[in-house]
């Protein structure tokens, strides 16, 4: 009996082990394959995250550097946008063009058409005649030049008058911001 005890059969244990050693080798695959998967999905998702912040950083760097152009490049636009409306002077460079000017009314209102700013705006309504329609073009370059910002609104009335004379009636706005010293 001792005989059968040493004859054994060194192929067969050679199998097993091998086949032991794959089917552990097989579940340890099984097992730390989800944790692998899951680590390579974490390690894209963080490699993805210091892309976009580094995206986010270089455009609000790259948005700083157009404001701080825009800021230099327009700076006389901004400088006028806040200088202060002169009703009088405004009224003496306007009556100039006109005869039988009236200026009408203007009102101030105040307006946040803008999210993140406060206007003044003054408003007149024009009516005057001309003697040529040039004059009018000779005002519209005056308020293009003019050291506030003032827009002139449509629809302008035209209304022909004896002797090649036209009267006129448009609305004018000047615009400036109201700093926050200013606002009430």
């Amino acid at each position: 009996m001792s005989n059968n005890n040493n004859n054994i059969d060194y192929t067969k244990a050679v199998l097993f082990i091998m086949f032991s050693v794959i089917m552990s080798l097989f579940l340890i695959s099984l097992t730390f394959l989800p944790v692998i998967k899951e680590l390579k999905l974490s390690v894209m998702m963080q490699e993805r995250t210091s892309i976009l912040a580094k995206q986010s950083i270089l455009e609000s760097q790259l948005k700083m550097a157009n404001l701080a152009d825009i800021k230099n490049n327009n700076r006389d636009e901004l400088r006028i946008l806040r200088s202060s409306f002169d009703v009088q002077a405004f009224n003496n460079s306007v009556a100039g063009f006109f005869t039988n000017i009236d200026l009408g009314t203007f009102t101030y209102e105040e307006i946040n058409r803008y999210s993140d700013s406060r206007f003044e705006v003054v408003e007149y309504s024009v009516s005057g005649i001309l003697d040529e329609p040039q004059t009018f073009f000779d005002l519209v370059d005056l308020l293009n030049s003019y050291k506030n910002i003032i827009e002139l609104e449509f629809p302008i009335e035209i209304k022909a008058l004896p002797g090649f004379r036209q009267e006129w009636k448009f609305v004018l706005k000047a615009y400036r911001v109201i700093e926050e010293a200013d606002a009430p």
